[in-house]
């Protein structure tokens, strides 16, 4: 019996060390790769392309999870709804959003894209009300510039799990919203003005009138929902700190550190793919300071280079600061080829109307209007299928945004070009670059013409040999002379006295 009581239990380790070993021969999961990708600063359409690039790029390496670090107080609303089309559409990619410090207006759009944000300490996410640079918006077009982001913001919470009712706070004013529990079950829910008189025993009334309701007070029977708190009102944008993101379901989990982040996605390390020089440089170079300085600093170039004869500084300049510009904002996604061709054939038009053509004409008004078509439409909405105008109030800021920086540089043009024709001839060397106008000559430095009519004087007297209408030519002894009456007609044959002389030009009338 003991025997075999031995033997069955010998056969069970043993059974147990096989099945250890079969475990143990099973393959470890492979570790997650995690890779961030940094929106700092304003987020316009560099950050949107920059974005692009690096989710494609983690979809072809078999990137598992992408971080999106956010550190913005915003930036323009097409480029965030191009980056908010990008996250939502990437495949087989987990998207967490990391607020590293604030998330706000744009940053917000982009964070609720992701498929779970986490938020580090005193970090802030919300505020994402469109805004124009030239006024408030009101009415009608308020709504029309809240509408779509509105639809974005429902979108994504519908997506990831988040209350719409606060998604939409964080865009418009006229939202308020609170925050009631179920009695019995404790239930948390957040509802609008309506439900929360319907549900609960709070009357938002009371605070927004100021004054004593009938109701205030008395608690109605059968309602099952306490009045916890009122989230925002109808005059706030909802913009949450890190406790209030967790609260409302937004955050799932508060870091203080990069560390913690890590942890909390079960890695100790990450990739970083910050953007690369170039992407820095066009970024700065599409800014408003500086299309504005490049176009001045590229149209005076150009006048120089118009008021100077070969090639050489002047037209280098010009060709650099408008290649420049309208590569940039190419690069950017802003610029499509055809401005370009209309500018070149716009400048191309103005030097042949000034090295070619008499006058100021035909090729030069076709010029202008090439020129100014050119700068003005790359900076155009780019809506496949339709005209490219602007047609929200939206795009009407973004456009007058780059219009006022193009008149600053034309401002600056003109200022350049006073300044040129004033005082760059005076500098030795540097004066060269502009052609100023040959001084007249003076007293004995003044070239003298030739004495065409030797010994005429004034007084002198001769015969017409043919009529004066009002001019022709007299004899005076053996020379004949051209002349030219004061405007009287004389005949030929008549006697004429010379009543002045202006150089080579003899005046002449009849003797009587």
């Amino acid at each position: 019996m003991l025997r075999t009581m031995g033997l069955t239990i010998l056969g069970l380790s043993l059974a147990a060390l096989a099945f250890g070993q079969v475990l143990s021969d099973e393959p470890e999961p492979a570790p997650k790769r995690v890779v961030v990708v940094p929106i700092e600063g304003e987020i316009n359409g560099i950050t949107a392309r920059a974005v692009k690039q690096r989710i494609e790029r983690a979809q072809n390496e078999g990137v598992d999870v992408v971080v999106i670090r956010l550190d913005t107080t915003g930036g323009l609303l097409m480029p965030a709804l191009k980056i908010s089309e990008t996250i939502k559409s990437a495949e087989n990619i987990h998207t967490l959003a990391y607020v590293d410090k604030t998330a706000y207006s744009a940053g917000a759009l982009i964070a609720l894209a992701c498929n779970e944000i986490i938020i580090r300490d005193r970090g802030e996410i919300g505020d994402c009300a469109p805004i124009i640079m030239q006024g408030e918006l009101k009415g009608t077009e308020r709504e029309k510039a809240e509408s779509p982001v509105r639809a974005e913001f429902r979108d994504s919470a519908r997506r990831n799990g988040y209350n719409k009712l606060l998604a939409q706070s964080m865009v418009s004013m006229d939202i308020s919203v609170y925050k009631i529990q179920h009695v019995q079950t404790g239930e948390i829910r957040y509802v609008n003005k309506r439900d929360v008189r319907l549900l609960s025993d709070y009357d938002p009334r009371v605070e927004e009138l100021g004054k004593v309701l009938p109701t205030e007070g008395k608690k109605l029977q059968g309602r099952q929902w306490k009045y916890l708190k009122t989230v925002v009102n109808s005059k706030q944008l909802l913009t949450m700190t890190e406790t209030e993101a967790k609260e409302y379901g937004f955050a799932k989990a508060i870091v203080k550190s990069e560390q913690e982040a890590q942890a909390y996605l079960g890695v100790s390390t990450w990739e970083t793919w910050r953007w690369d020089w170039g992407e820095l440089v066009v970024g700065f170079l599409n800014s408003m300071a500086m299309t504005g300085l490049l176009t001045g600093v590229g149209l005076l170039a150009l006048y120089v280079a118009l008021n100077t004869p070969g090639f050489g500084v002047p037209e280098v300049v010009a060709l650099v600061c408008f290649a420049t510009v309208f590569g940039s904002k190419h690069m950017a996604g802003i610029a499509e080829w055809w401005t370009m061709a209309l500018f070149v054939v716009g400048v191309m038009l103005l030097l042949v109307e000034v090295l070619v053509l008499p006058g100021f004409g035909v090729a030069g008004v076709a010029g202008i209007i090439c020129v100014v078509v050119g700068m003005l439409a790359m900076v155009m909405p780019k809506d496949p299928g339709k005209f490219p105008f602007p047609r929200t109030d939206v795009a009407w800021d973004m456009f007058l945004h780059y219009v006022i920086s193009l008149t600053i540089g034309f401002f600056a043009f003109i200022v350049g070009v006073i300044i040129l024709v004033k005082y760059l001839p005076r500098i030795p060397k540097v004066g060269r670059l502009v052609l100023a106008a040959a001084p007249a000559a003076t007293g004995e430095d003044a070239p003298r013409p030739p004495d065409l009519a030797p010994g005429v004087e004034v007084g002198q007297v001769g015969v017409a040999l043919g009529p004066l209408h009002p001019a022709g030519q007299v004899r005076m002894g053996q020379t004949t002379v051209d002349v030219v009456t004061e405007g009287e007609l004389i005949d030929a044959g008549t006697q004429i006295e010379v009543v002045r002389r202006e150089g080579n030009r003899i005046v002449v009338r009849s003797k009587v």
